[in-house]
């Protein structure tokens, strides 16, 4: 299978399903470019970027939505500040356990 610059493959291991889907794979790249910025971002979209940026694992509680759309910039804050921003602008509580965040509903 050939999967085109667009195009993302993953797989459920529970299901052992299989899919492709159409990303932007914008979104796949900008993480190391000094500054980020996210315009009416859908929340699914940043946590890949700063999963990668951070070198962290983000897991949102299954009442967040992963399509929320946020808009903010980021450039060398610390984590911890980025999730305070996060938090105020979403009405989130974080925690952060070594390099992994869970994000829950306020």
């Amino acid at each position: 299978m050939t999967l085109r610059p667009d195009e993302r493959f993953s797989l459920d291991r529970l299901s052992k399903r299989a899919c492709v889907e159409k990303v932007d794979a914008r979104n796949y790249s900008q993480w190391f470019s000094p500054r980020l910025i996210f315009d009416n971002t859908p929340l699914k979209d940043i946590i890949i970027n700063l999963e990668r940026r951070y070198n962290i694992e983000i897991s949102l509680s299954s009442n967040i939505s992963p399509e929320k759309r946020l808009s903010l910039v980021v450039c060398h804050e610390p984590l911890e500040d980025l999730m305070e921003v996060m938090s105020s602008l979403m009405s989130i509580r974080y925690r952060i356990d070594g390099n992994r965040v869970l994000i829950t509903q306020r």
